[in-house]
């Protein structure tokens, strides 16, 4: 969407209904290439963004282990993308998927509590 909205303001900006002039033809070429601009901007945002994320993820699961950071990330995941679709799309959810977010909630309080044990550790304690 945003590559074609700046195309169309680009066109809108150069094209003058009053205008008859032949010199509208000589700068169409900026629209695509604005377009184009726009789209690369979106792309390296994009991956700006997922290596943030996975960064981010990677660290948790070094941090927690990596069930644990999956099991988190996952159930984050099902509770934002529940919670946005009420507030951007107006979805109603029945009495039942909020005891389900519930449950969720309590997982990742219970999971979150989790400390691991190193190996080695564990083996000195019980000799």
């Amino acid at each position: 969407p945003v590559p074609s909205v700046v195309h169309s303001i680009c066109i809108a900006s150069i094209i003058n209904p009053m205008d008859d002039d032949d010199d509208v033809l000589e700068w169409m070429w900026v629209c695509p290439a604005a377009a184009m601009a726009a789209r690369g901007v979106c792309l390296l945002c994009m991956i700006g963004a997922n290596a943030l994320v996975i960064s981010s993820f990677l660290d948790g699961m070094e941090e927690s282990g990596s069930v644990v950071g999956t099991a988190l990330s996952t159930a984050a995941n099902f509770s934002c993308s529940a919670v946005y679709g009420m507030i951007f799309f107006g979805e109603v959810v029945p009495p039942s998927w909020y005891f389900g977010a519930a449950l969720i909630a309590a997982g990742m309080w219970l999971l979150s509590t989790v400390t691991l044990v190193d190996p080695a550790e564990k083996i000195t304690k019980c000799a």
